[in-house]
């Protein structure tokens, strides 16, 4: 969901519907949001011997 989110943003920024200061922004939050995932995931697997 979070790449689909980043798809549509910049969609979004090529159709001129947001600005690309705010494709950053969302850009941004969306790679935070998937490396702690990430590292999340990587620390259950560690937890729980998986």
């Amino acid at each position: 969901m979070l790449r689909l989110l980043g798809y549509i943003s910049q969609l979004a920024m090529e159709q001129q519907c947001i600005l690309p200061k705010q494709y950053e922004q969302i850009t941004r939050q969306v790679y935070d949001c998937r490396n702690l995932l990430g590292a999340w995931t990587v620390s259950d697997r560690k937890r729980f011997g998986l």
